[in-house]
Formats: C-alpha cells, structure tokens, sequence
C-alpha cells in the first residue's frame, strides 16, 4: 500500500509541474502505480493459496509478479493511451516514449506493444523454472500464477467490456 501511494503521489506532482517522467522513472514507478501488486496479495486471501514467504519472496516468483504487473501496465497504456491524452495525462508509456525519443504515436504503441509482448514470453519461461517447494506448496504455487494469468487477460476482458475508456473518445 505504501509504494502504491507514493507512486499516486509521484504521478500527482508530476502532473500538476507538467512533467513528463523519463522512461527509466516511468518504467521503475508503473508497477507501483497500477494497482496490480494490490491484487495479487488480495489474490491470496481470496483465492485461499498458502504461500510460505520463502516462495512469496523466492527471485523467480518475484519476477514472475513483476512480469505480470508489467504485461498488465503496458497493456493498460496502450489501452487508456486515448482516453490519457483527452485528460491530459502524461503518465503513460506511449506518451512518455514519444516524448523522451522523438518517437511517432504509432511508433511508441509498436515499442510498447513488443515491451508487453516481452514481458509476457518472460512470464511463460519463467513458468517452467521454478523450483519444487514439495507438493502441496507446488500446487498452490500453480494455482497463484494461474490466477496472475487470469489477471492479466482479465485486464483485456475489462476494457473491452465496461466501456470506461470507449465514452471519452465519443
């Protein structure tokens, strides 16, 4: 919750200066500012998965979160990339790699998209390299990064469905 805030805050000085991050800054702040890492802990508690903390905080699973979240914030971007430029918003990796490489709209989509793309192929390889932590552990292991899965196609599902982003373009 802390980094979740800090990074609203962050977005929310930024934007009121009319700054635009830099690509470093955008990509280290946007796994914060998404909200994502909010549910994967709450995925846990809903979905009822024990997961010891040497699995929770083991580096493939680490990064498997982050690969997710990534897959899910880039994705988001180019999603919410019309809706940002109507309110002015500049937090958004399209707009962020236009601004800091000079790069055309359909450009900077194209890079995010293979940005996203990438992110996914980590998040399948990485899948395959995790170690035994024994059998029931494994099991609910499985079932934590199926449900990271559904969370990043459900973020697809989403805005193809509640028309949030569809009504600021009419």
């Amino acid at each position: 919750m802390k980094e979740y805030f800090e990074g609203l805050r962050w977005e929310a000085l930024n934007h009121s200066r009319g700054i635009t991050p830099d690509v470093g800054a955008y990509i280290k702040m946007r796994p914060f500012t998404n909200g994502a890492y909010l549910c994967f802990d709450l995925l846990q508690i809903m979905d009822q998965i024990a997961l010891l903390p040497e699995v929770i905080e083991h580096p493939i699973v680490k990064r498997l979160e982050l690969a997710a979240n990534n897959a899910i914030g880039r994705a988001n971007d180019i999603l919410s990339l019309e809706k940002d430029i109507h309110k002015g918003h500049t937090h958004n990796l399209v707009l962020v790699l236009q601004h800091s490489h000079q790069l055309s709209r359909e450009e900077a989509i194209a890079r995010v998209a293979e940005l996203h793309d990438a992110e996914v192929r980590i998040f399948i390889e990485l899948s395959t390299q995790l170690p035994s932590f024994g059998a029931e552990i494994d099991a609910n292991l499985q079932r934590y990064l199926s449900s990271l899965r559904v969370c990043v196609r459900g973020l697809l599902d989403w805005h193809q469905d509640s028309g949030r982003y569809q009504s600021q373009m009419s």
